[in-house]
């Protein structure tokens, strides 16, 4: 309700992703919106519920962070002149846990499998499926791997920020679908260039 309010407020066709509109994660707490942008209220909101936003030109996309189900093109080994490929892993949790307060009593609550490490959320929630939430949230980010890939190719004016990327014939690790941050095409005396 809350991200559809936002969207219907600034005249955006809005597009949640399935796995997320089923959880309806966004719509479990009350948000309160004091003294901020849209931009910044969504950014917070879709952090604290481990989604992402994006705007492509009149259009919201909504979704959960490590899931991209947007419109995707399909690159492939071959269609690149160069390309590189940064992974960066986030350190990893086996269990999260979340305090809760029940009739003035702190309740600690956890998600996983109860090993090391551990990770204790800092803020006090007001319920335990609150708190049971939260920590699974955490729990999801902690686990996503961070993958940056770029690359050169033949200019494709279809190529643009918004959108999903799907990529294959790469190594392995590497190929799957990235969400596309940042395009820049060129022409030149050497041709088209994206």
């Amino acid at each position: 309700v809350v991200v559809e309010n936002i969207a219907s407020s600034n005249s955006l066709r809005l597009t949640i992703d399935p796995s997320l509109s089923k959880a309806k994660s966004l719509e479990r707490q009350a948000h309160i919106q004091k003294n901020e942008s849209d931009l910044h209220f969504l950014t917070r909101m879709c952090k604290a519920h481990g989604a992402y936003f994006k705007l492509d030109g009149k259009n919201l996309w909504v979704g959960k962070k490590g899931v991209y189900s947007g419109p995707s093109l399909i690159i492939n080994l071959k269609d690149v002149t160069s390309y590189r490929a940064i992974m960066n892993l986030r350190e990893t949790f086996k269990t999260v846990e979340a305090l809760f307060n029940e009739d003035g009593e702190a309740k600690l609550v956890s998600v996983g499998d109860g090993n090391d490490p551990k990770k204790r959320l800092i803020k006090t929630y007001k319920s335990e499926s609150e708190a049971l939430e939260a920590a699974k949230i955490a729990l999801e980010n902690a686990s996503i791997q961070s993958m940056k890939f770029g690359f050169s190719c033949h200019g494709n004016p279809k190529i643009r920020a918004g959108i999903g990327l799907q990529v294959s014939g790469f190594k392995k690790g590497f190929d799957g679908t990235y969400f596309v941050d940042e395009v820049t095409h060129t022409i030149d005396p050497s041709g088209f260039l994206t």
